[in-house]
């Protein structure tokens, strides 16, 4: 069995599929860094805890903090770098019962459905997450309901996740 899809990009998906991706993988993190640096801040002024163990409390949670709010821009970047590359901001995809493949005028990736660890899912993209934390962006314009439930067949069988 063989599907195809046809994807338009944009630059505002970008950016949509960038924030979905930080969110699923270091928002809860970054909040807690984020408690941490406000912990850290009250037992240092409030509490007028002025030692070593606050001041480092502190410095690493504003270091977390920073790392993780950096981690959206370098995703966000990464994406964004491949779409400028792009003449036309089309993907051309083909489903098959081994593979994805996604092909556009800057190249073509062919993925093995066991390199899939997951699926994330909003209303107008979804994200086909691999096992090393990369990500394809699948817009859902003009996509069927025949080709989506193919690839949610193949993530379950193969893998586990779909959120």
């Amino acid at each position: 069995m063989e599907l195809y899809a046809k994807t338009t990009y944009t630059k505002d998906l970008i950016n949509k599929a960038a924030v979905l991706h930080w969110k699923k993988i270091f928002a809860r993190t970054f909040f807690i860094s984020i408690l941490g640096v406000a912990l850290a801040l009250i037992l240092i002024f409030y509490f007028n805890s002025k030692d070593w163990l606050s001041g480092s409390f502190l410095t690493i949670s504003l270091i977390s903090s920073a790392i993780f709010a950096w981690s959206f821009f370098i995703f966000k970047n990464r994406s964004m770098a491949i779409y400028e590359e792009m003449e036309s901001p089309v993907v051309n995809w083909r489903f098959t019962e081994e593979s994805i493949v996604a092909e556009s005028d800057v190249g073509k990736s062919e993925f093995k459905w066991n390199l899939l660890k997951g699926i994330v899912k909003s209303n107008d993209i979804w994200l086909l997450i691999y096992k090393n934390n990369s990500y394809s962006i699948f817009p859902l314009v003009n996509v069927s309901s025949e080709v989506l439930a193919f690839i949610s067949k193949k993530v379950n069988e193969s893998n586990d996740k779909i959120t």
